[in-house]
């Protein structure tokens, strides 16, 4: 039996795409995540050892 790659290469398009659109979409969010961490980070810390 021959692998589905060979005979039918277009079926595999879709998957490929949904794989970089997803990864992009999650590297975005994680480098969002981080920006607002390392912005918010020193103002939290401040406040909270103003509180103590």
């Amino acid at each position: 039996m021959e692998p589905a790659i060979t005979t039918e290469p277009k079926s595999w398009e879709p998957f490929y795409f949904i794989f970089i659109f997803t990864s992009l979409h999650f590297t975005s969010f994680c480098f969002c995540y981080v920006k607002l961490n390392s912005f918010h980070g020193p103002f939290l810390r401040r406040a909270t050892t103003l509180n103590e």
